[in-house]
This record gives structure tokens, C-alpha cells and sequence, in this order.
């Protein structure tokens, strides 16, 4: 009960669920009532609109092998790279891509990933190529710090990408390096852009066979040169 001429104040505390869209405008609509006859019941409804705002911070992690030796038969060597990624919240990540660029000569062989529905687009531009993951909407991991859930749908909070890279036949030994980097299309900006890229250096190696070959060659060119010096010499006698 409350009398005449008396305010009171109700505060109270809802969650938006993580997979609201950003910018999704939110309608809170309450009724007053009483059992005593209103005289103007045009005033006992109050409603608020929210905008809903996202944020997410997410995370990379590239994997790779510190060497690797290139190859000179007509079948190129293989590095694998992994990239671990994942949403630490406090919302929905929309729009999620990573962009993935190989060293330069390198080409895709193949790819995996453990999130549904990934696809995957590339272009190669003066011999370097670039990979873009798009990965769809990513949910917050739990226990996130906000403390955000996912109320209704459930989306990967994260996953794996597994890389299948070509190495160029006879390539220079030298090292090379993979970066990647993740991004979200939410409307604010991720609040912690320093787990966003990671890269690996791979030190591309020759082969003990190839070493080999090498050094026969020399041998071979040293066992001609000797012949050619005996013949001039008799030649000369």
C-alpha cells in the first residue's frame, strides 16, 4: 500500500543474453496497477529502450615447426601450421575472420577446422598468398570475466584451424614467418587488440639428401677436373 503523494522507487538488475545482435534495440515495458479504481490509467504504463551494445575480446594463438627443410623433387615439402582461437566475452563475437598470410612462395595445400560451417577465400598477389577464415558468430567461453551466457543459442566459443602449406622447391634457407590475425564485426571495439596476431618463424632447412647431392656433385666435378690436368700434362710431354 501506498499513500497518496508517495514515490517509490523499484531497482532491479536483468542480463542481456550474449547472442543478442549488436545494436538490437531492447523494449522494457512495465504496468502499474492497484485494486483501488484508477481515474487516469493512461499513465500507468513506463517503457525503456535500450541499444544493445557488443564487445568481445578474442584471442590467437599460430603454431608451427621452428624448421622444416624444403625439397627438390617434383613434390614439394609440407608445413602445417595450427591457429587456436577463442572469445573471452563478455558477447557474442559477430562476424569473426581470421587472416592468415603464408611466407612468400608458399601455396595452400589443404586446411581443417573444428568449427562448423567455416569457409574459407584466398588470393595470392606477387607471390604471396593470403587465407581468410570466416568463422560466423563465436560465443563467449565460460566463465568469461562479465560473466555472460548464452541464453538460447549455442555458438563455438573457439576452436582450431589447421594449415597445410607448400614449401617451395629448392627454397632459399633462410626463415620465414606466418602471421594471423583475428577480428570481430561488432559495433565496439575489442578491448585487448595484443592477443589478436601471433606469429611463427620456421627456419627452412636443406635435406641430408640433398646435402648429399651437393657433395657428390663436387666430387664428381673435382674427379673431372683431375682427369682434364693428367691429359693436359701428357699432352705437354
Amino acid at each position: 500500500m501506498t499513500d497518496v503523494g508517495v514515490t517509490r522507487t523499484l531497482i532491479f538488475r536483468v542480463r542481456v543474453c550474449s547472442e543478442v545482435l549488436c545494436n538490437t534495440v531492447i523494449t522494457n515495458r512495465a504496468t502499474g496497477s492497484s485494486d483501488t479504481t484508477d481515474p487516469n490509467p493512461a499513465n500507468n504504463v513506463g517503457v525503456s529502450e535500450t541499444t544493445v551494445q557488443a564487445q568481445s575480446d578474442l584471442q590467437l594463438a599460430k603454431g608451427g615447426p621452428a624448421s622444416a627443410p624444403y625439397s627438390t623433387t617434383p613434390v614439394p615439402s609440407i608445413i602445417t601450421y595450427t591457429l587456436t582461437f577463442q572469445n573471452n566475452g563478455p558477447s557474442n563475437s559477430a562476424g569473426t575472420s581470421i587472416v592468415d598470410v603464408l611466407p612468400k612462395g608458399f601455396t595452400l595445400d589443404g586446411w581443417t577446422s573444428t568449427v562448423a560451417g567455416t569457409t574459407l577465400s584466398q588470393n595470392t598477389v606477387n607471390g604471396i598468398t593470403t587465407l581468410t577464415f570466416n568463422l560466423g558468430i563465436l560465443g563467449p567461453v565460460a566463465g568469461n570475466p562479465s560473466g555472460a551466457i548464452q541464453c538460447a543459442t549455442t555458438f563455438a566459443t573457439g576452436g582450431t584451424i589447421t594449415i597445410r602449406a607448400l614449401v617451395p622447391i629448392k627454397h632459399p634457407v633462410i626463415n620465414v614467418t606466418n602471421t594471423a590475425t583475428i577480428s570481430t564485426t561488432n559495433c565496439l571495439a575489442d578491448p585487448n587488440l595484443a592477443n589478436n596476431t601471433s606469429s611463427v618463424t620456421t627456419f627452412i632447412t636443406i635435406t641430408g639428401s640433398d646435402r648429399s647431392d651437393e657433395l657428390s656433385g663436387k666430387d664428381r666435378g673435382q674427379r673431372h677436373a683431375g682427369r682434364i690436368d693428367s691429359l693436359l700434362s701428357a699432352l705437354h710431354l
